[in-house]
């Protein structure tokens, strides 16, 4: 079975598509002491400043098979949500087999905060995605008010404005894999790999501290 890694963004309408982009893509920075760099031509001309659009695609030496070929690419995308007033910014993890999902995993954490402290973002979501799925469950872009979400992936942040002090000192005490300050906000891993599940009674202790039902949206399985 083959995987995307897929980054789920959601902040206040701030800047234009393309500066957008700039930024997130700065904000990725090296990994292995290299940078990434972009893959297409448009891409370049995106992060020249020179050109528009709502999608780039990134790629790096690391990653690339002896003729240069990537054989594992990033793909940043932007859509503002007129309704709402929030851009959703996206970070996908191109090419990733299921044995391979445990080291693509450590990069997009590694990434993902990367692009939260850089951003900003009132909430962000992290989880796998089949290749042969076409649907997508994914946390509705607001589901209410601002306040801690009904809907977690395997990784989630919550933004200074999603969580209470009094919860923060609740979120420490959580038995998930990590949780943990990031940034202004609140990182909550639920466990160590989106194909694993969470731990008995944690999403329990969860809807206890939110105050309303939680659900936990795992890697969808692969059609029949």
């Amino acid at each position: 079975m083959r995987f995307y890694l897929m980054l789920l963004i959601e902040r206040d309408r701030q800047a234009a598509d393309g500066e957008l982009l700039r930024h997130a893509a700065a904000a990725l920075g090296d990994w292995n002491s290299k940078p990434f760099e972009a893959g297409t031509s448009r891409a370049a001309a995106v992060l020249r400043g020179e050109g528009s659009g709502a999608r780039i695609t990134l790629v790096h030496p690391d990653f690339s098979n002896t003729d240069g070929r990537p054989v594992l690419s990033l793909s940043l995308a932007v859509r503002s949500i007129r309704s709402s007033e929030t851009d959703i910014a996206m970070l996908f993890v191109n090419r990733t087999d299921t044995d391979e999902i445990v080291q693509q995993w450590e990069m997009g954490r590694t990434l993902s905060a990367r692009l939260v402290e850089a951003l900003k973002p009132m909430r962000a979501f992290m989880s796998a995605k089949p290749v042969d799925v076409e649907d997508t469950a994914l946390p509705s872009q607001r589901d209410g008010d601002r306040g801690f979400p009904s809907a977690l992936m395997a990784w989630t942040y919550l933004g200074a404005d999603e969580v209470t002090g009094a919860q923060r000192d609740a979120l420490s005490t959580l038995p998930v894999y990590l949780s943990a300050p990031l940034g202004n906000g609140w990182l909550l891993e639920l466990t160590d790999s989106p194909l694993r599940k969470p731990e008995p009674g944690s999403i329990k202790a969860i809807e206890a501290l939110a105050g309303h039902p939680v659900r936990y949206i795992a890697p969808i399985p692969p059609k029949e």
